[in-house]
């Protein structure tokens, strides 16, 4: 009778080479995952202390009565930016993202009540609200519409392009910023607590293994590290320490 003689699988070795090469990035995205709701829960609290920061603007609406050398722009774009990735969090089964985001969109709600309420020209502010909410409600309803998965990438990939757009306008200043030699066009809390809080939904997204998302989170730190940069540079703004020098 012929015996079954079971062959001794080893892997060649340019195989094992190449997997012991590749297995400290799989390592530490398998160290990450068991701290994935820690890091989730991290993120989403720093998140929601971000889009606290705009509540200062809210206490300077309510005390000068007006809106006056104020925009709408800061809690109109934060509140799109807010739906469309609670909307993002819900294509990846992610309740951390859902969430904070839900959080941060109230909030952003809260601000623009509180703007249209003390503003002179509420016409203007509900324009610039319907004109704003068109790409978003445009792409959140494609998503109901097309396959769920070829959604969530192209819905991704429009987010991280939108949060891109968003993202760049401070860095248009930074030829005016150099020449002037400070910061005050700038805000260092809203800078250091994005650079913080995007560091941790990068991790978290590793955990979660999806590209499109790993990508937008690192675009967020690499879009804020050069604001922290000129802070470094140029801590003081002259008009500042000029009046910190009269008053001694």
């Amino acid at each position: 009778m012929w015996t079954l003689i079971e062959p001794d699988l080893k892997l060649p070795l340019w195989h094992q080479k190449t997997s012991s090469s590749a297995s400290p990035p799989r390592y530490c995205i398998m160290a990450l995952k068991d701290y994935q709701n820690l890091l989730g829960r991290l993120a989403g609290s720093l998140g929601v202390c971000h889009l606290i920061i705009p509540g200062m603007i809210c206490l300077q609406i309510i005390r000068q009565g007006n809106t006056e050398n104020i925009s709408p722009l800061h809690f109109i774009i934060g509140g799109c930016i807010t739906i469309m990735k609670m909307r993002h969090g819900q294509l990846l089964n992610s309740s951390h993202m859902i969430t904070s985001t839900a959080v941060g969109f109230s909030l952003c709600c809260i601000y623009i009540s509180i703007f249209t309420l003390y503003t002179d020209n509420r016409k203007r502010v509900l324009t610039l609200i319907g004109r704003s909410a068109v790409v978003p409600a445009l792409l959140i309803g494609y998503t109901f519409m097309d396959d769920e998965s070829r959604a969530e990438k192209v819905y991704g990939s429009a987010c991280t392009a939108l949060m891109f757009c968003l993202m760049s306008f401070p860095l248009f200043k930074i030829k005016e910023i150099v020449r002037q030699k400070h910061t005050g066009d700038l805000s260092l809390a809203m800078a250091l607590f994005g650079a913080v809080h995007s560091s941790l939904w990068f991790l978290y997204s590793l955990t979660l293994g999806n590209y499109i998302e790993i990508f937008s989170r690192f675009l967020g730190v690499a879009m804020l590290a050069p604001q922290l940069v000129l802070f470094c540079l140029y801590p003081m703004p002259k008009s500042t320490s000029q009046k910190v020098k009269k008053s001694e």
